[in-house]
């Protein structure tokens, strides 16, 4: 049965009926020693590189959406924002059409794609599609239909130049400091009911949606990954977390992980970490004095250490397991 009360599904046995084989490869980010498993698939590890180098992108074109899901995109942005669940707006972002990795540099090419067609692929994978549209596209809701018209063999999770979803790329940042009793512990926040995915769930501090505006004499040009962050990175965190570059220097920023989240179908993902000089404590009073209200996330800002998170990893959400085996590994 499709899930009917959620638009993405995050249950790990619900994921297994649609990738159980890309869940047994060796590629799947997990800790065999702590039998620790986060939904995602490396596509790059940085942590064993010794001269960290973020990689280069280059402009590609403009995604169109599939003919096939314009009146369910439409159907389905409209009733998002008529619960006022899309008010940060229609930015346009960078999606991942293929990638390489070459002498281990990583490119990615990438093309002009808009937030709300994420939304309306990436995030509704598990929205039960009407009869209508079921019929048509023979399938019962997006995640289904990806696979069949990608003719990704079954279980597999389809390849960047075959799948037809959005898969814009997010960022997440790890924040980790240590607390009065000299524990070094990692930072959460709560989702409020809000947001049209992963409601009320913890989540790791810092993340966001990339914006890209690439200009079209860069069409095919060779471009820093790092420079296209941070320029999101300095936007975002004031409005974020309150927090001034004196405290939070994107060069201090050091890449752990780029993924694929196979709760998203696939959506690309940095994880990245920043040790703060900092105790924790006076890290959270600060937050809490400069933090505007939102929308998005609690006033509440939390801390785990490691061993904490390990023993209740069942029950995190699959952006923080992420983090944390990518920590225990």
């Amino acid at each position: 049965m499709i899930n009917k009360h959620h638009f993405l599904t995050y249950d790990t046995n619900w994921l297994t009926r649609f990738y159980h084989q890309t869940s047994k490869r060796a590629t799947m980010l997990r800790n065999k020693e702590l039998q620790l498993t986060a939904p995602y698939e490396i596509i790059v590890d940085y942590r064993n590189q010794g001269q960290l180098d973020w990689g280069s992108w280059e402009y590609s074109g403009e995604f169109c959406i599939a003919k096939e899901l314009t009146s369910i995109k439409k159907q389905f942005i409209s009733m998002l924002e008529q619960n006022d669940g899309l008010y940060k707006g229609n930015n346009v972002c960078p999606r991942v059409k293929t990638y390489s990795i070459m002498q281990n540099k990583l490119l990615l090419k990438l093309e002009k794609a808009s937030y709300f067609d994420q939304v309306a692929t990436n995030l509704a994978l598990d929205n039960p599609l009407d009869e209508t549209d079921a019929t048509s596209l023979q399938a019962r809701c997006l995640r289904e239909w990806d696979i069949q018209q990608s003719n990704t063999p079954h279980g597999t999770l389809p390849s960047f130049e075959s799948s037809q979803l959005a898969n814009t790329i997010g960022v997440s940042l790890g924040i980790t400091v240590k607390n009065k009793n000299n524990e070094k512990v990692f930072l959460t926040r709560t989702r409020t009911s809000h947001v049209a995915v992963a409601a009320h769930q913890e989540v790791l501090p810092f993340s966001f949606s990339l914006n890209f505006n690439p200009s079209p004499s860069m069409f095919g040009k060779q471009q820093s990954i790092k420079e296209l962050i941070k320029a999101d990175f300095i936007e975002e965190q004031a409005e974020e977390l309150g927090i001034d570059a004196s405290v939070l220097d994107f060069e201090n920023v050091k890449p752990l992980l780029l993924c694929r989240e196979l709760c998203r179908g696939g959506k690309p993902q940095f994880f990245c970490e920043i040790e703060l000089d900092m105790c924790y404590e006076d890290l959270q009073n600060h937050i809490s004095e400069n933090l505007l209200p939102q929308k998005e996330f609690t006033s509440t800002i939390k801390s785990y250490t490691l061993n904490e998170a390990q023993q209740s990893f069942s029950t995190l959400s699959p952006e923080i397991q992420a983090f944390v085996v990518a920590k225990s590994s």
